[in-house]
């Protein structure tokens, strides 16, 4: 299973922890889009405190919608 770490004081946290943690900010549409050229529709970036050192660790997300479905 992947796992999430912090770049400041290196504490890993499962994807269920992670997302457990507070999110400090989502970053979307056009805020993403001032700083790169393509970005894909539905992908944000959430940045979540650290819950050792409050620490700022960024990930890239998908929304469901985003996400092609196989049948």
């Amino acid at each position: 299973m992947k796992t999430h770490r912090c770049g400041r004081c290196g504490t890993r946290y499962e994807h269920d922890a992670f997302v457990a943690l507070a999110l400090v900010e989502r970053l979307e549409g056009d805020t993403i889009a001032e700083h790169v050229v393509q970005w894909p529709d539905g992908t944000t970036i959430d940045v979540r405190s650290c819950g050792r050192c409050q620490g700022p660790i960024a990930r890239m997300t998908r929304s469901l919608e985003s996400v092609p479905q196989h049948r």
